[in-house]
């Protein structure tokens, strides 16, 4: 059967730093434009043609909601004041999925339609600073409550790669936490074999109640090897984070 995706039921789902945009999302429009460049000489009996530097504009629409993290405030104080993470996944954000990731995305302007009999909308155009990466899901969103190692993502026989990696994490409503020292401990971690010894190439924390996104970055000349995963430890007695990770390597 082909691999075709019916818009509906959390596809996609739209991930705006540590705001969570899929319940009131209902158009989503990623765009990648690379203009010909002329390189056209002396020398040539017909043009020719580079492809030039990639602009990357996702453009979203959907339904108006003041409430905090949701698309008002994300979209026209959030992202027209900060740069931040962003991921869309035409498929959903379930394990091994594939999505689109932009590291340092901003909105440069947006809209708030409003017609009588109508539910009020809202769209933006949302702009990357850079290039965008072609992601692998880790896991769903979901809550942890507890220490959870990720299920191991088979990157494939032979892919062992040395470039460096990057790893997108979103943090949604993180409870209170207390105990221990009130945080949650997160990690990237790479093995040769799904049930080795995995080795951690990137780490971060999580404390009460941050909403948030990050990037980690593993530098060039790190060994990424053939499975990854998450681990999240909780260095605390109580408290909970939702959260939603996935991961590009380099070479990939």
């Amino acid at each position: 059967m082909a691999g075709f995706v019916i818009a509906k039921g959390d596809k996609p789902e739209v991930f705006v730093h540590g705001s969570d945009l899929t319940d009131n999302g209902r158009v989503s429009n990623p765009d990648f434009q690379k203009p010909a460049v002329d390189v056209t000489t002396f020398a040539d009996a017909g043009h020719r043609n580079n492809l030039g530097l990639e602009t990357v504009t996702y453009t979203y629409e959907g339904l108006y909601d003041s409430t905090l993290d949701k698309s008002y405030r994300t979209l026209t104080q959030d992202l027209r004041t900060n740069k931040r993470i962003v991921t869309v996944w035409p498929d959903g954000a379930g394990s091994a999925n594939i999505g689109l990731a932009m590291g340092e995305a901003f909105s440069p302007g947006n809209t708030i339609p409003v017609s009588v009999g109508d539910a009020v909308g809202i769209s933006a155009s949302i702009m990357q600073d850079g290039t965008v990466d072609n992601v692998i899901s880790l896991g769903t969103k979901h809550r942890i409550t507890a220490t959870e190692n990720g299920g191991s993502y088979d990157r494939g026989a032979g892919q062992t790669t040395t470039s460096g990696a990057r790893c997108f994490v979103h943090i949604f409503e993180p409870t209170v936490i207390t105990g221990g020292n009130a945080q949650y401990d997160g990690t990237f971690a790479s093995a040769t074999t799904a049930a080795g010894a995995y080795t951690a190439h990137a780490v971060f924390s999580v404390g009460s109640g941050i909403n948030t996104g990050t990037v980690l970055t593993v530098a060039s000349g790190t060994t990424i090897n053939r499975w990854v995963r998450y681990t999240f430890t909780r260095d605390a007695t109580t408290g909970s984070v939702t959260f939603q990770p996935s991961f590009v390597a380099a070479e990939d």
